[in-house]
């Protein structure tokens, strides 16, 4: 069986710094703290170039070529990488091979460490979101759902598998291509969805250990602002020159470089300090924690962004009495009620669409976001909130 259809010719240069894989690179601040466990390159700048050659005398390839370069123009416009066409290779050695296979081709795992062609199968050639999806995995954006830690997030049903050995390699583990420090991010557009290799569509091979997450899992609308921030910690770090502090776990902008911050959802403005801008009718948005029980209660049709802070090394606990969203199959930020209660604020917050009564969480430090998206007139949520005796 004839399982190249074509093959794409990508050249990619690399200016690099080179890491030791094993080096461990803290870079800290005030405001922004980040550890690199593994890096295989520090690039300050990547310039990529594309190989015409006999391209256009295959239709196959020329149908593809547009859904490849709008892929790859996503991830320009949200990094500091830069896409350039030619039709020549200057350097042979460092050319991204990208190769169209049939549907059945088993592809290979990447191997570490070793330049492997990029394979894109038919399928997935016809689907810019797809193509997207394979190119961020292979340059080491890996499925959130792989993380190391994951077993203290997820539960994974290997019963309900359709392929015991195929499914396990689609769920292993992965260390090696750990970047940075972050909390699990439920949001993550790379994440696995719930019935990700099931052999029955209503069978769930995974599912939050905390159901509450449930419905975050396997969202497909965008890269979460984590999934950026994990592949411009990777391959854009050194890329600005201009020395900034981001804060609420903000990262420069590396597209731009112009000194500003690529701020998480729920914070605004050139260091990603302000709130986003709220309707008047949502109150006083920034509000401060004590010992003393407070009540927030919001309704109707309005999008509210609200701060909590409590005294520095306390946390803050929150009691939901009722929450009243618009009913989502899959639930995302700015869809609902989002929760920031953990301490990174770039991560997901937990996103609630629909309707739940008694729900208690204690955050992390001292600070809780909560972004309210209401769509209806009866969209509502009734929290009570204060200080805790509990220090961090």
């Amino acid at each position: 069986m004839k399982y190249f259809v074509g093959t794409i010719k990508y050249l990619i240069y690399f200016y690099l710094f080179h890491l030791s894989c094993t080096e461990i690179i803290s870079q800290s601040n005030d405001v922004l703290k980040r550890v690199k466990r593994v890096s295989y390159r520090d690039n300050s700048k990547i310039e990529w170039q594309y190989d015409v050659g006999n391209y256009y005398n295959d239709p196959d390839q020329r149908r593809v070529t547009p859904n490849i370069l709008m892929a790859l123009g996503n991830i320009s416009e949200n990094s500091c990488m830069k896409f350039f066409q030619t039709n020549y290779i200057l350097r042979p050695k460092n050319n991204l091979i990208v190769s169209l296979v049939e549907d059945s081709f088993d592809i290979p795992p990447r191997r570490p460490f070793v330049i492997t062609p990029f394979y894109l199968n038919n399928t997935c050639s016809n689907d810019p979101i797809c193509i997207f999806s394979k190119l961020m995995y292979y340059y080491g954006v890996g499925p959130e759902s792989n993380r190391f830690d994951r077993d203290d997030y997820i539960i994974i049903k290997e019963a309900n598998f359709i392929n015991e050995s195929y499914c396990e390699r689609s769920f292993q583990k992965r260390e090696i291509w750990e970047t940075m420090v972050s909390d699990y991010d439920f949001g993550s557009f790379f994440h696995a969805q719930r019935n990700e290799c099931s052999n029955g569509r209503k069978k769930l091979t995974i599912s939050a250990k905390n159901e509450l997450y449930d419905k975050m899992i396997g969202q497909r609308f965008r890269p979460s602002y984590n999934d950026w921030r994990a592949f411009n910690d990777l391959y854009c770090r050194n890329y600005c020159n201009e020395a900034i502090n981001c804060e609420y776990d903000s990262y420069p902008n590396y597209n731009k470089c112009d000194g500003t911050c690529v701020c998480p959802n729920g914070f605004t403005g050139k260091n990603c300090a302000s709130l986003t801008p709220s309707e008047s009718s949502c109150g006083e948005t920034r509000l401060n924690a004590t010992t003393e029980k407070k009540s927030l209660i919001i309704h109707g049709i309005k999008n509210c962004t609200f701060l909590i802070t409590a005294p520095p090394y306390k946390k803050i606990k929150l009691y939901f009495r009722e929450i009243h969203t618009k009913q989502e199959k899959i639930c995302f930020e700015q869809m609902g009620l989002e929760i920031k209660y953990l301490a990174d604020k770039g991560t997901t917050g937990l996103c609630l669409c629909g309707i739940y009564k008694h729900v208690a969480l204690k955050s992390s430090n001292n600070e809780v976001l909560i972004q309210y998206i209401g769509k209806f007139d009866k969209h509502r949520f009734s929290l009570n909130y204060y200080v805790t005796n509990a220090k961090m």
